[in-house]
């Protein structure tokens, strides 16, 4: 083969290789949990997170139907993304799972997000009420809602906001 001929490939496998790194960072990948690092204490796993993540802003946990427990957080005015609480046997942790998305200059935005298990979640987040986003964060001014769009057992999307009740960290 010629030199040419391999220079061209290997330029398509730099390429290939950036694109699937891209891909992984945009879409919010988390780690695995068993290989995710774990403190001891939910308050430990909740100062780690704020830290990693680097969050300036208000952290508040969602309290979902399926006991799962979503974070929404405010990276900075008006900027959010989503993450996870983790609990396994070798203790407790926080992951981002999705991109971070400013809604300053919209009147809001609607995203999806998949957990770590696997499920597949949209969260609709709007400065002003709207009919079917039944719970408003006073410390976000922010009206959310959360509903499941299916999983490995229910493939069937959930079509009401799933958002019992809200606790703010920070």
């Amino acid at each position: 083969m010629s030199r040419l001929y391999l220079k061209e490939v290997e330029g398509i496998v730099r390429i290939l290789l950036l694109i699937g790194v891209l891909l992984c960072v945009l879409s919010g990948c988390a780690p695995a949990p068993d290989s995710m690092e774990h403190d001891q204490t939910k308050q430990a796993a909740l100062d780690r997170f704020i830290e990693r993540e680097n969050i300036t802003g208000t952290l508040v946990q969602l309290n979902v139907d399926d006991h799962i427990g979503i974070l929404l957080a405010e990276y900075k005015t008006r900027a959010y993304y989503v993450g996870e609480w983790i609990e396994t046997e070798k203790g407790f942790s926080a992951v981002k799972l999705s991109p971070t998305f400013d809604i300053e200059n919209t009147s809001g935005v609607t995203w999806d997000f998949k957990t770590l298990d696997g499920d597949q979640y949209s969260i609709s987040t709007f400065k002003e009420k709207q009919a079917n986003i039944p719970t408003y964060i006073k410390e976000l001014d922010l009206y959310v809602s959360i509903v499941k769009k299916g999983s490995k057992k229910e493939p069937t999307p959930a079509t009401h906001d799933l958002i019992d009740s809200y606790e703010v960290l920070l």
